[in-house]
């Protein structure tokens, strides 16, 4: 979910202005300005299968794989890796479907556009609304999840005090900065790319020659037995963070776990309208992004498990659960390399933040031109052309996931887990709405004689990205806290509907 969205904001905020086509304004459209990229100005069609590509790796590699590592392995040991591979061959189903939508759009929009077409809306309204939720959800365990890797440089930044000072700050500079109108060029989004992936890269690259592989396992064992280093920290501190026996309750929940940082290639689509080729680089780049992060994520995580033994144990070391990766690199690039994954985490997840909360207010903007929210979320500034009434918006939804995930004072970690579950539960909206469309649409076949063909024909993969979604909506059954989160994320969702009944009922009222 990262830095590309920016690029397509950009040009939707012209698309406003009258000067070029939308973005992900683009995915809400009237309905009489859905079928092209370009509104009555020239098309924009500059951008090509590479950078579409680092759209789709930006947008997966973000916060989570830098908080993720010890709870995983605190549920797996050695094979937590497997949690990333079987999550990356069960979301190959969604992204295929995916893939096939956009092969027959190539105007903006992504799920938005998709469900919309397919569904009507209503229900297009409910996967927009959802998807907003998700972005600021996730800006919001971006920013949560900063103090614990400041503190390698700011010694007790992640105490509970600081902590929630440094992120409730973070939310409202960024709301800020996006209020003063804050652009950047399209180059940025490569640049970021490459500097977030240098610091893992070298994770990798130099410490799979320093992993112990007798702490590597292919599969859950049915007992995971302590180094003798740490028997009697465990025998203090018996779960919640100690290796599970390798049961499919524990699998399930890794599965659920590992599903948070390989979330974003939803939104490779949304910037279609701005491509050369969409029609086969958007497909293209869905797969590939989602298949590459996976492998490099198992990758990771052997690193992280085999140079970090008490890597699974929360009572060994808090510190370990906050930044499991700059703990890691420590075992191997001394102080520099903790130093080096610490402040990689904090590039990555500050950028993460600063594009979400660029992007996010362009859902309300977009529901706003559709009529199924206030008109007031789609007016700009006159000078600055931003969004300021859903910037303000969403800059208070972010406060409100931080504050009720740090109210209790339970520490970053439970805060991130918090916010990247609701993210979960609307990432989920969009990708059964997205099978569903394949299957009511018929996108399994292009238009045209040129483009994605979906295996298999019309059902089986819809079905089983269908299947998937259900199964990782499932998983949440296995957190004891999951009804609350339900109750959350359903809250969410119904006051989204009732403003958009409101909103529509107060504009037919001022008609008359």
């Amino acid at each position: 979910m990262e830095t590309p969205r920016h690029l397509a904001e950009v040009v939707w905020e012209a698309r406003g202005r009258g000067v070029a086509s939308g973005k992900r304004g683009g995915a809400a459209m009237a309905s009489g300005a859905a079928a092209g990229s370009s509104s009555g100005g020239a098309s924009l069609r500059q951008l090509g299968l590479f950078t579409v590509l680092c759209i789709g790796v930006n947008n997966i590699v973000g916060s989570g794989i830098y908080r993720k590592p010890s709870e995983l392995a605190g549920l797996l040991g050695g094979a937590s890796w497997i949690a990333f591979a079987i999550d990356g061959l069960l979301l190959v189903t969604v992204a295929l479907c995916f893939a096939a939508m956009a092969t027959r759009h190539d105007e903006a929009g992504g799920p938005y556009l998709y469900a919309r077409r397919a569904f009507g809306r209503w229900p297009a309204f409910v996967v927009a609304w959802t998807a907003w939720i998700s972005m600021w959800a996730a800006l919001a365990a971006a920013v949560t999840g900063i103090p614990g890797y400041l503190a390698v440089f700011l010694p007790g930044a992640d105490a509970p005090g600081p902590a929630a000072a440094i992120a409730l700050s973070l939310v409202v500079l960024l709301g800020w900065i996006n209020c003063r109108g804050v652009k950047s060029a399209a180059g940025t989004a490569t640049l970021l790319t490459v500097a977030k992936l240098l610091p893992l890269l070298a994770f990798v690259a130099v410490g799979l020659f320093a992993v112990d592989w007798s702490r590597f396992a292919w599969w859950p064992s049915a007992a995971a037995p302590l180094p003798d280093v740490l028997a009697a920290t465990a025998a203090a501190h018996p779960a919640p963070a100690a290796p599970s026996s390798g049961t499919f309750a524990a699998l399930g929940t890794a599965l659920f776990a590992a599903f948070y940082p390989l979330q974003g290639f939803e939104v490779v689509p949304v910037p279609a309208g701005e491509l050369k080729n969409a029609r086969r680089d958007v497909p293209l780049a869905v797969t590939l992004s989602l298949v590459g992060a996976a492998a490099f994520y198992c990758l990771i995580q052997i690193v992280a498990v085999g140079t970090a033994p008490d890597l699974a144990h929360a009572g060994a070391s808090e510190t370990n659960r906050i930044r499991p990766l700059a703990t890691a690199a420590s075992t191997f690039l001394g102080t520099g390399g903790e130093r080096l994954m610490a402040a990689g985490a904090c590039v990555s997840m500050l950028g993460f933040a600063a594009v979400t909360m660029f992007c996010a207010p362009r859902f309300l903007v977009a529901l706003g031109r559709d009529g199924l929210l206030p008109a007031r979320f789609a007016e700009h500034h006159p000078t600055r052309a931003t969004p300021i009434t859903a910037v303000v918006v969403t800059t208070l939804a972010a406060l409100f996931g931080t504050l009720f995930s740090l109210i209790e004072w339970l520490g970053g970690a439970a805060a991130f887990e918090r916010l990247t579950a609701l993210s979960n539960l609307a990432v989920l909206v969009q990708y059964a709405a997205t099978c569903l469309a394949v299957i009511k649409l018929g996108a399994h076949q292009p238009e045209g004689a040129d483009g994605f063909r979906l295996p298999g024909g019309r059902y089986p993969i819809p079905l089983l990205g269908l299947g998937t979604s259900g199964f990782l909506a499932f998983l949440i059954t296995q957190d004891a806290t999951w009804v609350d989160q339900v109750k959350v994320f359903a809250a969410w969702v119904a006051a989204g509907v009732l403003l958009a009944v409101w909103a529509r009922r107060f504009a037919g009222s001022t008609a008359r």
